[in-house]
């Protein structure tokens, strides 16, 4: 396991990304995210988050100090599906989706939020899964980035600040900055190293190491996006494969 420097137990599984073709026998398979695609809730979303506990969503939490955003249908303000304070969209799977910030441009305050959520069980050593989420840049969002993440951890996360998370993701995705449109998936096979049971989805590249793109056309959309890249993440999934 590779162990990062922070609170003491935080380690995180290396995983190798592999070219594969997903076949339909992964469909139909137990999916080992609860409330993957952020349907359920407790209380509907009136606003965005001011603070960590603000984000109410079952089965998910906050790792780091950030806030991150809960969207669905059911809310008439700033967190309404399709649309809401940081751009217009509809779920790519039912009718709710979180938010995140991802990174800014060079120089930036280095802020991110980062979404959690604990297994139904832990991985099993040797056998092999299919990692996957969806993830869009929102359309208020006036700079792109090209990197997104997931990490694998066996103990809960918990960063006592809401920089950048000093984590090595096992599915990392780098993408072109210039891809500021639809829904993208990050997805790959996965051989367990055993016991992860956390997942952490988000950006773990520090600003001066992104590809970033400004997107002037986008100006006074949102105040709060001025120079940020924030994504909406829906339909996320752990699912076992056939030996």
């Amino acid at each position: 396991m590779f162990v990062v420097n922070r609170p003491a137990g935080f380690t995180l599984g290396i995983g190798l990304l592999l070219i594969s073709i997903f076949c339909p026998s992964d469909l139909g398979a137990q999916n080992l995210v609860p409330n993957f695609s952020f349907e359920q809730y407790t209380i509907c979303p009136r606003s965005f988050s001011a603070y960590p506990h603000d984000f109410r969503v079952p089965g998910w939490a906050s790792a780091n100090t950030g806030t991150p955003d809960y969207y669905n249908k059911c809310s008439w303000a700033e967190t309404n599906v399709p649309k809401n304070w940081a751009g217009v969209s509809n779920a790519h799977d039912g009718v709710a989706y979180v938010g995140i910030y991802g990174g800014q441009r060079p120089g930036g305050n280095g802020y991110r939020e980062y979404i959690q959520t604990e297994l139904t069980q832990p991985l099993q050593a040797g056998k092999k899964y299919r990692l996957a989420f969806w993830y869009k840049l929102s359309s208020y969002s006036m700079v792109s980035i090209d990197h997104m993440g997931l990490a694998l951890s066996d103990t809960l996360v918990k960063v006592p600040h809401d920089k950048v998370m000093a984590a090595v993701p096992v599915l990392q995705v780098k993408r072109p900055a210039k891809n500021a449109g639809g829904w993208e998936q990050a997805k790959m096979h996965y051989i367990a190293k055993g016991g992860e049971k956390f997942l952490v989805i988000g950006n773990f590249v520090a600003n001066e190491k992104l590809e970033t793109l400004f997107l002037p056309q986008r100006s006074g959309k949102s105040a709060m996006l001025g120079s940020s890249a924030y994504f909406y993440i829906d339909e996320v999934e752990v699912i076992p494969l056939e030996p």
